[in-house]
């Protein structure tokens, strides 16, 4: 009953008289507030999976073992820690762990076998159901868009993100057409649709527009910076954030920022 992975294990498989159950409860209780933060912490998890209210034990760890129990708690309970902090905290570790006893120095040490089974089902479970703004961070976003985006998207303003991805947008499209007295839609027509006449573009996505492909790239290209105005842009800003038109969860949020990333991109490479 001392040995925490050896109780979990139990608690996983446990198929006994509710006698058996309240027993391993009555002396889990007195092991969750002993010992390292790792070995509460699994201890706790022991009262979770038999269905008791616990919240995660407090404290700051001390070393890379407390760091993978808190991955792992975040990524198996969803509650009481932030995924991305946890995350980023064992992230700013990992030069002090190995997985090899022939890659081990004075800095690094190997992860214990039990560690790596906690580790392993995080990665799983962070890889399966990533978390959203560990994948906004990681995402090479234009860094216009991430630095307007950043904070609505950390507090699940999914909507604002994007409307103000959509506005930077805009403003880089006038920027570099220098067409001022027009917006989004109608700013796109004036700067990148002139296809019949290369010459009159403002924005031109490549030199090839004496040809069928180059036309059509630019072609393209200048549709779809019509289609995030009117699809991304305009819902947004005609109803309220909580209309169902234009509710939208944070994986359809990054999937919009990742286009109008790439539009951006494009535009700032473009010949004018």
């Amino acid at each position: 009953m001392r040995d925490p992975e050896q109780v979990f294990l139990l608690a996983l498989g446990l198929s006994v008289s509710e006698e058996a159950k309240a027993y391993l409860v009555e002396v889990t209780i007195h092991q969750v507030t002993r010992g390292p933060l790792r070995r509460r912490i699994l201890y706790a998890a022991v009262l979770k999976e038999m269905g008791e209210s616990v919240s995660i034990p407090s404290g700051e760890p001390q070393d890379t073992g407390d760091l993978v129990m808190l991955v792992w708690w975040a990524e198996r309970y969803f509650e009481g820690l932030k995924r991305e902090e946890q995350w980023e905290c064992f992230g700013n570790a990992i030069e002090t762990i190995c997985l090899g006893a022939d890659e081990t120095d004075e800095s690094r040490r190997v992860l214990s076998v039990p560690e790596l089974a906690f580790l392993y089902e995080a990665v799983c479970k962070q890889a399966s159901q990533p978390d959203p703004m560990l994948l906004f961070e990681y995402f090479p976003l234009h860094p216009r868009v991430k630095e307007i985006t950043r904070d609505h998207f950390r507090n699940a303003k999914y909507v604002t993100a994007v409307e103000q991805g959509c506005k930077v947008l805009n403003e880089l499209i006038q920027e570099k057409s220098g067409v001022r007295h027009k917006s989004e839609a109608d700013l796109v027509q004036a700067s990148m649709e002139q296809i019949g006449s290369p010459s009159k573009l403002k924005i031109k996505f490549n030199e090839f527009l004496g040809e069928n492909s180059g036309k059509n790239e630019q072609a393209g290209l200048a549709l779809l910076c019509k289609g995030v105005f009117k699809a991304f842009r305009n819902p947004k800003g005609h109803k309220p954030e909580d209309h169902p038109l234009v509710q939208i969860g944070p994986y359809e949020a990054l999937t919009q920022l990742v286009i109008i990333s790439y539009l951006m991109k494009r535009i700032e490479s473009a010949v004018t």
